[in-house]
């Protein structure tokens, strides 16, 4: 059977020897990670960006398109009329 202790513990070495502030860095993304979960609790609304299918070129609004970018992801919500289902 194969000893994937072995495997990890020489990815660990592999991975620190590339960064030598690998502390540093862990801190950074933790500090981020922690304050993305503080915004994700003190919102009301879906953390997802979500825009209506008509409304989609309608908003310059760069705020919208900021969120847009920094999540990655957008839900359209109304593509499929109600009554096409």
């Amino acid at each position: 059977m194969k000893n994937y202790d072995q495997d990890i513990i020489k990815a660990k070495k592999v991975l620190r020897n590339k960064s030598k502030n690998y502390k540093e860095n862990f801190k950074k993304i933790e500090e981020f990670i922690a304050k993305e979960v503080q915004e994700i609790k003190k919102k009301n609304s879906s953390i997802i960006p979500e825009i209506n299918f008509r409304d989609l070129g309608k908003s310059n609004n760069t705020k919208i398109v900021d969120n847009i970018k920094k999540k990655s992801c957008l839900v359209i919500r109304d593509v499929i009329d109600d009554k096409t289902i």
